[in-house]
């Protein structure tokens, strides 16, 4: 009931996999959800522009990696917060009421009512400034 699902959204269920989502979740424009375990989106979570969630990754210790897959549920609690451009990794288990920050890579379990974000050094040079020898 009250999801909202916005626009150039993919939804992809393969190999026996299951998507679960709550009522009141927000699926924002451009979001990829795939699945071939399971993924559960519990009931008020909110989900920014172009996240990807995987249940599943390329197994790269075999030969023919191409076709043979790992597989593990990822489960976002209630009123989870993802901010837009994140990945979610299977495996993940985000608790209620959390916040993701923006572009953050999440592969574990986030505890509830935490927030977790990346943090990068920002490094720059002004054009035409010369290197130091």
């Amino acid at each position: 009931n009250n999801v909202e699902i916005r626009h150039g959204v993919i939804l992809n269920v393969s190999n026996d996999g299951s998507l679960e989502i709550g009522d009141e979740v927000f699926i924002n424009d451009y979001c990829c959800l795939n699945s071939q375990e399971r993924i559960t989106i519990e009931k008020g979570v909110q989900l920014g522009q172009g996240i990807r969630i995987y249940d599943h990754d390329h197994d790269y210790k075999r030969e023919d990696f191409k076709y043979y897959f790992k597989r593990s549920e990822v489960t976002i609690g209630e009123k989870a917060w993802i901010g837009s451009n994140t990945v979610i990794l299977m495996g993940s288990v985000i608790g209620k009421r959390s916040i993701i920050g923006a572009g953050t890579v999440v592969k574990g379990i986030i505890q509830p009512y935490n927030v977790l974000y990346t943090k990068c050094p920002i490094s720059y040079k002004k054009i035409g400034q010369k290197e130091e020898e």
